[in-house]
């Protein structure tokens, strides 16, 4: 039989116990030890992400991430990443977190992904000099450009796609000559050239042909998106308390509209809602 003062104790330890934080995984208690919320990002990425003259970052995934560090109470520093490095999952505490990833079921052997937080609206772009391709359709057995690989050559070639919670795809050009490229800038580079020279399109995320367009390339969009695909927060598997703190961080980042806002910023239109 325990004590008075053996119980006492115990009802002492039990009331601290109690009156603590709740227990984290490994990589939350780094960031609240830390203070600071450790980001992967592309260096060379605009309109997402990329590096600037004086060494500090900027983009859409900067002001996302910057957000949601704020939200969880912490400071945030950027480090560029490979995203070969980011996908493999093997990132032994270089980073807390990886914005911009596409969830897949491959991927997902690997990483967690807490948070869809954008939506990359796949899109048809032609040559501004373009008169016959009016609609998607109209570019059926054209000339078609995608990055290698990409969700977007999987849409022009209809390989099956694996991405997580994916919405259906109603496919709308039909044979095309699919031209790859191994970066978007070669494919843009290629169109600049002349309609119909090289190619007679290309299919590549909404935000990305706006920006292009910013930046003076005789383009212009056809028609509606082709297809939507999820945009995740990416971390390692095995904390499930810091992708729930992280999710929330981007629940209230949608609820108080800070998200649509960082979106209309630097697209000019909601890239974060279905």
């Amino acid at each position: 039989m325990l004590s008075r003062m053996s119980i006492a104790t115990v009802s002492l330890l039990l009331l601290c116990a109690l009156s603590m934080p709740g227990s984290a995984g490994p990589v939350l208690d780094r960031v609240r030890q830390k203070a600071v919320l450790v980001v992967a990002v592309d260096p060379a990425w605009p309109p997402f992400s990329w590096r600037k003259d004086d060494g500090s970052f900027d983009g859409f995934d900067v002001d996302v991430l910057t957000g949601v560090a704020r939200r969880l109470g912490v400071e945030v520093r950027f480090e560029v990443a490979e995203f070969s490095a980011v996908i493999s999952g093997r990132w032994q505490g270089a980073w807390d977190v990886s914005p911009s990833v596409t969830p897949t079921k491959q991927r997902a052997e690997k990483l967690d992904f807490p948070a869809v937080y954008a939506f990359g609206l796949g899109s048809l772009a032609v040559h501004r000099d373009n008169t016959t391709i009016r609609t998607p359709a109209d570019a059926s057995g054209k000339r078609i450009g995608a990055v290698r690989s990409s969700e977007y050559e999987k849409y022009l070639t209809r390989e099956p796609f694996d991405i997580l919670d994916i919405p259906p795809i109603k496919y709308q050009i039909d044979r095309p000559v699919v031209v790859p490229f191994e970066t978007s800038e070669g494919g843009y580079e290629s169109l600049a050239k002349g309609n119909g020279v090289e190619l007679d399109g290309i299919v590549d995320s909404l935000s990305t042909l706006m920006s292009e367009i910013g930046r003076g390339r005789p383009i212009k969009i056809i028609g509606q998106p082709l297809l939507y695909t999820p945009t995740a927060i990416a971390i390692e598997k095995g904390d499930p308390e810091f992708a729930a703190e992280l999710k929330g961080a981007i629940d209230r980042l949608r609820e108080d509209g800070m998200l649509k806002s960082i979106s209309l910023k630097w697209f000019g239109i909601d890239t974060t809602a279905r």
